[in-house]
């Protein structure tokens, strides 16, 4: 069951200033304690997998139910990661537990209805927590404080595996004394002709570090790495202040260019090219609020979530402004263009959808799908 609930004062309620328009928020038919946790993407990517702390909800772009199923059994296991593998209708999540290995549930979908797609999978090198994961091809990539992992899924007719590889990205790697990895982000360029993904890593204490993989045969392969010490570009930031989240505009061969968010100041537009990094442009925070989540992008629309001591979230959207190669770059301060309000909340999710829309948590059990207006190359 669910419910469709249209606000006639919505877009006021929801959205603040002219460039969003709030369509319609979805409740969905949850449970009292029942709380929507994480979300991917599967397959061809026409449909989302929605993870509650219950079950596996399948919606469409228009927040449609399609179907549900319950997720893993467990005892003490808390599952709070959904990530999908785009090669076909599978997609695995992830379960946790404090001083416990972490495993994997596969799932596979005919069609509209998903089922456990043979046993749990433990996650080798004894990891036991991880805070982000996604699977480019048959390399899944995974987020631990001290390191970011390579396995390779290997799948089968009626199963499937995790097998390791080499690839292990952690202080000794970068030839760091250490290293504090918050986040991290993918995003693909052609060199050549030959596809390369670039991994941004943010560390939380000096910037953000960089490895750029080629895909060969559906498998990341990492062949050069380097650091971008953002404390030598931010030259007012406090040494207090802490690199939160970073996300990828633009990649190139010999550029990327990107937003970092940080703890208790502002978001930095960053341009790094020819191993030089120029400080573009300032996004101004939200009041005094903290930074939660990560930064979410698509074309030149960015989501910074911010919550307050009630625990209110309010997401600034801001406009990037795209700059000329000049080394004469003006650094502008930016502030947000839109306002996006949600209720208190323990997990949040927000994402882009393609026709310039916006997709976001407004209640423990609602999303809220926002009409995007005045940004540009939404569907990049």
């Amino acid at each position: 069951m669910m419910s469709l609930i249209f606000y006639g004062l919505l877009p006021l309620a929801l959205s603040q200033f002219s460039s969003v328009n709030c369509l319609f928020e979805q409740q969905l038919d949850i449970d009292t304690y029942e709380d929507l946790v994480d979300k991917a993407k599967f397959g061809n990517g026409s449909i989302d997998v929605i993870q509650t702390t219950k079950k596996l909800i399948l919606l469409d772009s228009d927040l449609n139910i399609l179907n549900s199923t319950l997720g893993p059994k467990t005892t003490g296991y808390s599952c709070n990661r959904v990530m999908g593998y785009p090669l076909g209708n599978i997609f695995f999540v992830g379960c946790q537990q404090n001083g416990s290995v972490a495993y994997l549930q596969g799932y596979q979908c005919n069609g509209l209805n998903c089922k456990a797609f043979g046993d749990i999978v433990y996650i080798p090198l004894g990891v036991q927590l991880f805070d982000k994961a996604v699977v480019i091809g048959n390399t899944l990539v995974m987020l631990q404080t001290d390191r970011v992992i390579f396995y390779t899924v290997v799948v089968q007719a009626t199963s499937w595996y995790l097998r390791t590889t080499s690839y292990v990205f952690d202080k000794s790697y970068f030839n760091k004394t250490s290293l504090y990895l918050t986040d991290f982000d993918i995003k693909s360029y052609y060199m050549d002709s030959q596809l390369v993904y670039r991994i941004l890593m943010t560390d939380r204490n000096d910037g953000v570090l960089w490895v750029d993989s080629i895909f060969r045969t559906n498998n990341l392969v990492p062949y050069s790495q380097g650091s971008i010490l953002l404390r030598q570009t931010i030259i007012n930031l406090k040494t207090t202040t802490k690199f939160k989240s970073a996300a990828i505009l633009n990649a190139s061969e010999n550029s990327t260019e990107f937003v970092v968010s940080t703890d208790f100041e502002d978001n930095y537009q960053i341009l790094y090219q020819s191993n030089k990094a120029i400080l573009e442009s300032v996004l101004n925070r939200y009041k005094d609020w903290t930074p939660i989540s990560y930064i979410t992008l698509k074309g030149n629309a960015v989501a910074i979530p911010y919550q307050n001591s009630q625990g209110t979230i309010v997401t600034p959207l801001y406009k990037i402004k795209q700059f000329s190669e000049s080394t004469d770059l003006i650094q502008l301060q930016q502030d947000y263009t839109d306002l996006l309000f949600s209720n208190s909340l323990k997990h949040f999710l927000i994402y882009f959808v393609d026709g310039d829309y916006v997709i976001y948590k407004s209640d423990t059990d609602s999303f809220t799908k926002c009409k995007l207006g005045q940004y540009n190359n939404i569907n990049q």
